[in-house]
């Protein structure tokens, strides 16, 4: 059950790998919706998708971040 848990790098980094493998895509999208490949509502999925999993990712790191320096603050205190 211990290698189910992961920590935060291990987590992050691969968000960041699936993030480029989803930025690949919109672009791909929006190379083949100019030349008339596909249809233009997958291109704006893609783009949709791409820009949600982009916010979620900034704002997980974010609570992330602020919880360490909570932590920080909460050790410092106490050692006044």
């Amino acid at each position: 059950m211990t290698t189910l848990i992961q920590n935060s790098f291990e987590l992050y980094s691969q968000g960041v790998i699936w993030l480029v493998y989803l930025y690949l895509i919109t672009i791909v999208a929006v190379i083949l919706g100019i030349f008339g490949v596909i249809y233009s509502w997958v291109t704006i999925v893609s783009g949709s998708f791409c820009a949600i999993a982009t916010l979620l990712l900034i704002l997980d790191i974010e609570n992330e971040l602020d919880e360490i320096d909570e932590g920080y603050k909460e050790e410092i205190e106490n050692e006044s």
